[in-house]
């Protein structure tokens, strides 16, 4: 290359043929570093692909079988195959079936029961192929620290954040006045347990707990006058504060049997008394409001649930006539402007009844007809109320032999908006209902050491952890203790 003066005066760049040789030389070396390096699949024969550096067949190879990186074997015994671009699976143990990348026996595979991918509640374990509900473990709390003691009266219980288990119950000793206590179970499984309060004489047959959201209880009892028991501030005790004036309120027997606790932590009760009427209290801070929701005669226990938008849901009975036998089953709820009442079926006397709502604020109920002895379950949507008897023979009707004596229940709704039940049975003792694609599924929690009448009076009341595991707090054979039952889940 060299510089030269052209005719018009100017620079001219002279450059050799040898130059010219090398510019294609290096555009050529250029084109096949760029080709050795595509990753194109036009590189590969029509049929292939590349994956990586190879080119494969993804209809057929074992490690890249329908997609690169897709490979059909496995590290527990697989033999896999490929073709269509489908792994085609077969397992070392010929009892075995390939699910999701494994080997797994559906017999007994809680996430893989009978087929791939039907898994288990945690409720229930495989067996045979099919979910079952897992057994209960009981075991015995010991409530009464001396001698001729006994429990009285329904057990109240609730769950916390932390799901530990807050439990009140009355207990009384001979002639002596009974004392309502508060146990609170703990994550290591251990029991503490304390004196509330000590009777003036009888405590109310209804009492009720909630938990607020620090984690501390709050109990409603009635000793001559409605209470609400709470921990003092250094929680090394506890103080009573009145809801009702005895003074004033004296014409009526002030039964509290159903407490709720809104988001902001302040109570409400509904209870009723000797003058039948239905009563709806909340509290504010500077005290309670107290309302009559209905003037006619009432029997039998309340109940209450708060939904999200702090509105309140109540259930309770109330009499057809002054002088007929028969009630009527009431639902009242709260619709931001005042009371909505609704009549949900007329029914033989209706002793205790059960309310629990779902994460929709829809009301589940759980109730005992006693001119039959038959748990009813019932549930609200937009077409109104339908009840339906709780029994593992889907086949029986109203009017036939009940297969067993039921009552006493308590409901739970689970995050599917499945139910939850715990009963007494005559004939089976405690025991255990849940309701799914339609069907009951019944087992039988606990049995006494004989006798059929030797948990007549268990009481439970059920409550569901985040997982929707069953814990039942009852009152034992003896009449001496308490009983636990749940679930030990370990898969």
């Amino acid at each position: 290359m060299g510089l030269k003066w052209n005719s018009k005066g100017g620079l001219r760049l002279r450059v050799s043929r040898c130059i010219f040789r090398s510019r294609w030389l290096l555009l050529f070396t250029i084109l096949l570093w760029l080709g050795g390096c595509s990753d194109e699949p036009h590189l590969c024969a029509a049929e292939m692909t590349l994956c990586g550096d190879r080119c494969v067949d993804l209809t057929s190879s074992v490690e890249d079988c329908g997609d690169c990186g897709h490979s059909c074997v496995a590290d527990d015994g697989l033999v896999g195959l490929c073709v269509d671009g489908n792994c085609i699976s077969e397992c070392e143990d010929s009892s075995h079936t390939f699910c999701d990348g494994g080997c797994t026996d559906v017999l007994s595979d809680n996430d893989n029961c009978g087929s791939c991918e039907n898994r288990c509640r945690p409720t229930d374990r495989c067996v045979e192929g099919k979910c079952e509900i897992r057994p209960f473990v009981v075991e015995n709390i010991d409530a009464i620290s001396a001698e001729g003691g006994t429990l009285r009266h329904r057990v109240a219980m609730v769950l916390d954040d932390e799901e530990r288990l807050h439990v009140t119950f009355v207990e009384r000793f001979s002639d002596d006045p009974e004392r309502l206590i508060y146990a609170i179970r703990h994550n290591d499984e251990s029991w503490t347990m304390e004196v509330v309060t000590e009777a003036e004489d009888q405590l109310a047959p209804r009492i009720g707990i909630v938990v607020d959201s620090r984690g501390d209880p709050a109990i409603s009892l009635y000793d001559e006058q409605i209470f609400i028991a709470t921990r003092d501030i250094l929680k090394t005790g506890w103080r009573l504060e009145p809801v009702t004036d005895v003074e004033t309120d004296d014409e009526a027997w002030w039964t509290p049997n159903a407490l709720a606790i809104r988001s902001d932590d302040s109570l409400c009760m509904a209870f009723g008394g000797l003058d039948n009427r239905v009563r709806y209290a909340e509290e504010f801070e500077d005290g309670w409001t107290f309302e009559i929701l209905e003037d006619g005669p009432t029997l039998g226990s309340f109940g209450i649930q708060v939904d999200d938008a702090d509105r309140a849901h109540l259930l309770y009975t109330a009499e057809f006539e002054t002088g007929m036998l028969g009630t009527r089953l009431m639902y009242a709820h709260q619709n931001g402007q005042g009371w909505e009442m609704e009549e949900i079926d007329h029914l033989g006397p209706i002793y205790e009844r059960h309310l629990a709502l779902d994460d929709e604020g829809g009301p589940h109920i759980v109730f005992e007809d006693t001119t039959t002895w038959v748990l009813y379950y019932g549930r609200r949507d937009e077409s109104g109320w339908y009840t339906t008897p709780i029994v593992a023979d889907e086949g029986w009707s109203w009017g036939d032999t009940p297969p067993s004596e039921d009552e006493f229940p308590s409901i739970a709704i689970d995050a599917e908006g499945v139910p939850h039940i715990a009963y007494y049975s005559h004939h089976e003792k405690l025991r255990y209902a849940r309701k799914v694609d339609g069907k009951w599924d019944i087992v039988t929690v606990h049995r006494g050491p004989g006798g059929w009448d030797n948990l007549r009076y268990t009481w439970p009341t059920l409550a569901l952890d985040s997982q929707g595991i069953p814990h039942i707090v009852f009152r034992s054979h003896d009449q001496r203790q308490l009983g636990y039952a749940t679930m030990v889940v370990e898969d």
